[in-house]
């Protein structure tokens, strides 16, 4: 039973977490999106940590730390006031790291799954992958949201 919600948890979680990216900030249906993408890593969390019964393991750890990175992308929205246009920022990057702890342990049971040994070469392989894409995602939402710098003209822009 516990891991049939997990899986549906993760399955949650990775199909909201993607749909977030598709629809803008502010409008109802992102705002849906967030709270059923919260509902699946609570879900997800919660579930693991009953399924988990031998100890703290690899997944654990993902798992809390993205659980962690979504808490602090959900609460950013109510100092929403305090933190200016920065709150949107800091909201898009915790979510995007929480939406890479996810994948990053979906891919660890996939592998696990699929019978191939998960050495250490091979965790740190999967850990470090987001480390490799979130500033290219980063980057992008900059572009989206505004936080980009400003492009400098080349060559001299001084007249003779």
């Amino acid at each position: 039973m516990f891991l049939i919600l997990h899986i549906m948890g993760a399955v949650l979680a990775l199909g909201t977490g993607l749909a977030a990216h598709r629809w803008p900030n502010g409008t109802t249906t992102h705002r849906w999106i967030g709270k059923g993408y919260l509902l699946g890593w609570v879900t997800l969390f919660s579930t693991g940590i009953v399924i988990s019964r031998a100890g703290v393991s690899a997944p654990d750890v993902l798992n809390g730390l993205g659980m962690v990175s979504a808490t602090f992308a959900y609460s950013v929205i109510f100092f929403r006031k305090r933190l200016g246009r920065r709150w949107l920022r800091l909201h898009y990057q915790w979510m995007t790291q929480s939406y890479a702890f996810v994948c990053v342990a979906t891919l660890n049971q996939i592998i696990a799954r699929s019978g191939i040994e998960i050495t250490f070469w091979i965790f740190a392989a999967e850990v470090s992958l987001p480390f490799f894409i979130l500033p290219y995602v980063g980057r992008k939402l900059d572009q989206r949201y505004g936080f980009a710098p400003k492009s400098k003209p080349l060559g001299n822009t001084a007249s003779n």
